[in-house]
Order: structure tokens, then sequence, then C-alpha cells
């Protein structure tokens, strides 16, 4: 299952009830999700992006909310009832011959980073 583009947008407590909906519907399936990560953990090119977008997104309605570091995504996990499996940058998740030879200044950045998690059996499941 994926889930793309949206912890931005929830609070923490949203993307929590979410994680445990979807871990109980689906136990033993493996998510792949991504995440902002706040201003220290940006390169300045992920930096400039989130502050060029996120107040057109906010002034779209759409206020970007959340943002979490490896860490705190793996802690919101755990309480919604997944186990993280895999941290990935937009670095790790394009090859470098895909990027490195470019003439436009398209690379990848250090904005979001996208996680691979299990659900995690219920208890009346084991």
């Amino acid at each position: 299952m994926s889930w793309l583009g949206a912890t931005v947008y929830l609070d923490r407590a949203a993307i929590v009830r979410t994680l445990a909906e979807v871990s109980r519907l689906a136990p033993g399936a493996e998510l792949v999700l991504d995440h902002l990560l706040p201003a220290r953990l940006r390169d300045p090119a992920g930096r400039a992006h989130a502050d060029l977008v996120g107040p057109l997104a906010a002034g779209a309605g759409e206020p970007w909310l959340t943002f979490l570091g490896p860490g705190a995504m793996s802690a919101l996990l755990r309480r919604g009832g997944f186990r993280t499996l895999e941290h990935a940058t937009q670095f790790d998740a394009v090859d470098p011959a895909l990027w490195q030879d470019r003439v436009d200044p398209l690379r990848p950045v250090t904005l979001a980073a996208f996680i691979r998690a299990r659900a995690l059996p219920r208890a009346a499941d084991q």
C-alpha cells in the first residue's frame, strides 16, 4: 500500500488515527509513505522549496501542518501499529545515473523522506 503526499496536511493525532485504522484493516501489510522533514534536516534546496511552496499551499487552503524527522515518524508508526522497515531519502530513491549528468537544474533535494513499514499483527491474530 502507499500513502503519499498526505501526512504534511494532517496533525500528529490524525496521522496516528489513520495508521491505526490501516493496521487494523490489513495486519502484516506493508505501507510506503512520505513525510516532509523539519527545516533543520533539509538541504538548502529543500529549504528554498519549502519557503516558496509552503506559503502558496497555505494560501490555497492546504497549509503544511506536520514536519517529522525519521525518528519522530517511526514513533508515530509504532503508535499506529506499524514497525518501520526502512527509511529512504529522495537521493536514495533515485538512481544517481539518472540525475548526475543532467544539464537542467532538476535534482533530488532533501525535503521529504520515505518510509516502508509493516502493520503489526493484532493480538487476536497471533
